[in-house]
């Protein structure tokens, strides 16, 4: 009797949970809609969503495990004449703490973000810059949902 109780209590303790998902595999594994903006600077914070244009509002961004990212219009195209779709490149470094987006693959330089947030519903990035004149740091925040 005590064997089987040994058994039982070793098999509990032997039980695998899962692995949480990289940020990489949180990233790739849905698309990805822009559904907040805001800026701040040493004035304060502000919504700017609001001013987007509808169709910045519907883009959509696919980040695939072959570190290629592609941006597509959405159904409201801002220029009937660009591209539905466009495709670039992405990386996760700093211990996957910020983003590197490139808006063409063969580009050699990219926008970089701190990944402030990412579930696998939601993406915070945000974007710094200091102005050297006035030595103003200004701060982009913008959030994407997942579908």
């Amino acid at each position: 009797m005590l064997a089987a109780h040994d058994f039982i209590s070793c098999k509990k303790e032997d039980e695998v949970k899962p692995k949480p998902k990289t940020k990489a595999k949180l990233l790739t594994a849905k698309s990805w809609r822009i559904s907040g903006a805001s800026f701040s600077d040493s004035q304060g914070s502000q919504e700017v969503f609001s001013l987007f244009d509808a169709c910045s509002k519907d883009d959509i961004l696919r980040f695939s495990a072959d570190k290629t990212v592609v941006f597509d219009e959405g159904p409201a195209r801002c220029d009937p004449s660009a591209p539905q779709t466009t495709k670039g490149a992405w990386d996760l470094t700093s211990n996957e703490s910020k983003l590197i987006v490139q808006e063409t693959a063969n580009s050699s330089q990219g926008s970089l973000y701190d990944v402030t947030e990412l579930t696998e519903n939601k993406l915070s990035l945000r974007q710094s810059d200091v102005d050297q004149s006035t030595n103003t740091t200004y701060t982009i925040t913008l959030t994407y949902s997942a579908f």
